[in-house]
């Protein structure tokens, strides 16, 4: 998933932990990795390099925002894309008995994990985000 801000003002945006977790991976670039308790593997691509708040072996908790600031770096160059955070998180599932790693929907746990770490109240019921807080768009 690409998350673009309404105004892509360098450094300024954080990159929020989805899910506790252990990082996993820091590249010497733009790339964080986050593996949960569950098996659960979350990327956050496109950061600043010199943001990157975390290492290998750090815990992160869900809604933090320790992870790094969105940049728009990509392939070394720092204006390679729009300023913007790829995130995905996969798991390992079963597949007609053999282990495969598939993409997992991540949308409503990422909204809500943005909202923590911003202070705004949000409700997830049985996977569905409640709307109606004064700051959705209609």
């Amino acid at each position: 998933m690409d998350c673009r801000p309404d105004a892509p003002v360098r450094g300024q945006y954080e990159a929020v932990a989805f899910a506790d977790g252990i990082v996993t991976q820091v590249t010497s670039n733009t790339t964080v990795v986050v593996s949960g308790p569950n098996g659960t593997v979350c990327r956050y691509l496109h950061l600043a390099g010199d943001s990157i708040k975390v290492k290998r072996g750090d815990g992160v908790k869900a809604g933090q925002t320790v992870i790094g600031k969105v940049s728009s770096v990509m392939g070394g160059n720092p204006h390679g894309t729009s300023i913007h955070l790829h995130f995905d998180c996969s798991q390992v599932v079963s597949i007609g008995g053999a282990p495969r790693r598939v993409y997992i929907p991540i949308y409503t746990s990422m909204v809500a994990a943005y909202a923590r770490a911003l202070g705004i109240s949000v409700s997830v019921t049985g996977g569905k985000l409640a709307s109606g807080t004064i700051y959705e768009r209609p």
